[in-house]
């Protein structure tokens, strides 16, 4: 696997107690090959192919931030926004299987999802009220969910009715 992955990052002091920033860079986790048990039967090994799970595909993220650093009297400040558009996220799987001498196993995969995205912002607050007393206060708000992925084990363990899901050819999840 090859991948360019270039990071965009700007600065402006908008004064000596205000700064703000924006950036941009693009990740990568490399795609590999999930390992078929090699005491399951020929039958679950084929369906295992079919279902594409000898293979898994490259992840990549484009994550992006805007933020704000300063300070005001003896308070320190950072406020910043961001957002990750995430590709084809790698996930594991668990798969039932029968060994060759009859018994049942299970196996994991790793499979992609669709697509992801995360937004969120995140606010710190720190300063000396006085020589004594150091302070530090931060709030972050996440907000992360599959924008397209379906996963049939999934349903039925976590009842997803109601939430958005997709499969992979992009229809929606079936009620």
């Amino acid at each position: 696997f090859k991948a360019f992955l270039p990071r965009f990052t700007a600065r402006y002091e908008l004064s000596s107690d205000l700064n703000v920033y924006a950036s941009a860079a693009k990740g990568n986790k490399p795609g590999g090959f999930n390992n078929f048990p090699a005491d399951a039967i020929p039958a679950d090994i084929a369906d295992f192919t079919a279902q594409g799970f000898d293979v898994f595909r490259e992840e990549t993220a484009w994550a992006y931030e805007l933020g704000a650093k300063g300070r005001i009297g003896r308070l320190n400040f950072a406020v910043a926004g961001f957002y990750t558009d995430w590709q084809r996220q790698q996930l594991s799987r668990g798969e039932s299987y029968t060994r060759t001498n009859g018994q049942p196993n299970s196996v994991v995969f790793i499979q992609n999802a669709g697509a992801s995205e995360i937004k969120g912002f995140e606010v710190e607050l720190n300063g000396n009220l006085s020589r004594e007393f150091f302070f530090r206060l931060g709030y972050t708000f996440v907000d992360a969910r599959f924008t397209r992925f379906y996963d049939d084990v999934t349903e039925e363990i976590f009842d997803t009715y109601g939430r958005p899901a997709f499969r992979s050819d992009d229809t929606r999840n079936p009620l």
